[in-house]
């Protein structure tokens, strides 16, 4: 008996070892399975699973929602079976002044080939191409108000997708209505396509974190700079055809300039600040008009500090601005991509041979020059600056550039280091966190192959982007929370003051995204 089982265990055991080189032979992906929403490496990689339903279109509705039809059809076992569809509704109402009109907004979604339909109004972006409606979204989600006779189109945009748009007419109370133009299929603002299949919007879970995307919108160029968000909300980002361009919380464009320069930089107050297209450095409201221009030469602005002055590297020089457009003082300083405020007045200014203390006069206070230069941007936490120089941390004195100490690690970062709180983040063939003393807390491996981009919330979570485009959350104890992608080659991740994560890619898409749901 035991020679007859002995040779089938050996078959059987050896087909699995055939299919498990086979598995790991042909993906690209890399290695590892997912339990709990952790990533364990493995000898082998896997593509990263699906995060469950996610949505593939909204319907926008007049008034309450609509339950779905259901029809019956035949299973494979021969016995019929429930299938729901969304309830068609009209495109095209009609409204008066001073009416309130309340629409909403039905998600279909897909997990494998089942389709879900949810009502998705209060978690939708609601937005209209003109002010004949008000959107009173905070009393009631989907809710408008009429202010002016005439023709509105209205949509809405959730997980990367904008709605069918609905035709709305307003005649004033009494008089007859206006005969409205077909609304156009999407609004020029924002696109109509699939956002990332990975970072979907279910509304009808509720794990520890759910990432949705709230909108995309297409540059039609790459942008490879950093973006701007102000305190309003309102994404900055230049694209490579050398357009400055304004996105607000719904994914609408407020403007859009020549400018030249990678990077614009928002100022406290909601100035805009960005090299011009024939050089210098103009100043911007959030209209898009130019308060000032001051000529520096060509170069762009890398930062601002707590007085209002405005930073910027022109021609090899760092360059001081005041809030109303004085050149306050330039100093001899080629590279300088960053800067950030001391405690003890001044700045800090990083390029890639190092960083330099500079006082808010304009002298140099001191350098710290480490052989492999600087990797990335620095970040701070109290009185010590942190920057990666190879492939090594060093913590360094904001008071006199000396080094407090630095720690080496087992492969040299690819995107600086970022802060939160008392604890430090840096990205590799994953993400690490360490303390304020350089002691390692926890390393979290990613799928792809390493980070491009880095960005830390308030709430000690870390955002990252691998090569491999996607674009994951890493929770406080190292787990991961969330993965997205297709996101391809991410150029920058900002996180705004509400955390609210914004990406801009080089296939010129810039994305926002948002938690749901968890902590």
């Amino acid at each position: 008996m035991h020679r007859r089982i002995l040779p089938l265990l050996l078959l059987l055991l050896s087909g699995a070892m055939v299919a498990l080189v086979l598995s790991c032979n042909n993906n690209n992906f890399g290695c590892g399975q997912f339990g709990l929403n952790v990533y364990n490496a493995g000898p082998c990689f896997t593509p990263p699973p699906p995060l469950g339903k996610h949505l593939i279109a909204i319907a926008v509705c007049p008034g309450a929602p609509a339950l779905p039809t259901v029809t019956s059809s035949s299973s494979p076992t021969g016995k019929p079976s429930p299938t729901a569809t969304p309830t068609p509704c009209a495109t095209a109402t009609t409204v008066m002044i001073p009416d309130v009109v309340n629409f909403n907004a039905g998600g279909t979604f897909k997990h494998g080939k089942k389709l879900d339909f949810k009502d998705i109004s209060s978690v939708a972006g609601w937005f209209r191409n003109n002010t004949n409606l008000s959107y009173d979204g905070s009393a009631v989600p989907g809710q408008f108000t009429t202010n002016n006779p005439g023709c509105t189109c209205i949509y809405a945009s959730s997980g990367g997708l904008v709605s069918n748009p609905m035709n709305v007419a307003i005649a004033a109370n009494g008089g007859s209505y206006p005969v409205c133009s077909p609304c156009s299929a999407a609004t020029a603002s924002s696109t109509p396509t699939p956002a990332p299949a990975a970072a979907p919007a279910d509304v009808t879970t509720a794990p520890p974190a759910t990432a949705k995307v709230m909108w995309r919108f297409d540059a039609h160029a790459a942008i490879s700079g950093q973006i701007a968000v102000g305190p309003s909300g309102t994404a900055y980002f230049i694209s490579t055809d050398h357009v400055l361009h304004a996105i607000d919380n719904l994914g609408r464009q407020l403007f859009a300039r020549p400018s030249a320069g990678g990077s614009p930089v928002a100022g406290p107050a909601g100035t805009v600040y960005v090299q011009g297209p024939d050089g210098g450095l103009i100043a911007i409201d959030s209209s898009g008009g130019s308060l000032w221009v001051a000529a520096i030469g060509n170069g762009g602005p890398i930062g601002t500090g707590t007085d209002g002055t405005v930073y910027a590297s022109a021609n090899g020089d760092l360059v001081a601005v005041a809030g109303d457009g004085t050149v306050k003082w330039r100093i001899a300083m080629a590279g300088v991509r960053q800067v950030l405020p001391l405690p003890e007045g001044g700045v800090m200014a990083v390029n890639d041979g190092g960083l330099a203390g500079v006082a808010s006069d304009g002298a140099i206070q001191w350098s710290f020059a480490p052989a492999n230069g600087i990797v990335g941007d620095a970040t701070m936490s109290g009185n010590t600056i942190f920057a990666i120089s190879g492939a090594a941390i060093y913590a360094i004195d904001s008071s006199d550039g000396s080094e407090l100490w630095h720690k080496q690690l087992a492969e040299p970062p690819a995107s600086g280091v970022v802060s939160a709180g008392a604890t430090l983040y840096l990205g590799a063939t994953g993400v690490s966190a360490f303390d304020l003393n350089g002691g390692q807390i926890w390393s979290s491996p990613l799928p792809g192959a390493g980070a491009t981009a880095i960005a830390a919330t308030t709430t000690g979570k870390v955002i990252i982007a691998s090569n491999g485009g996607h674009l994951a959350e890493v929770g406080p104890g190292g787990s991961i929370s969330w993965i997205g992608g297709d996101f391809g080659k991410v150029s920058s991740i900002v996180i705004s003051q509400s955390n609210s994560i914004y990406v801009g890619s080089n296939s010129g898409y810039c994305w926002k995204i948002k938690e749901i749901s968890g902590n």
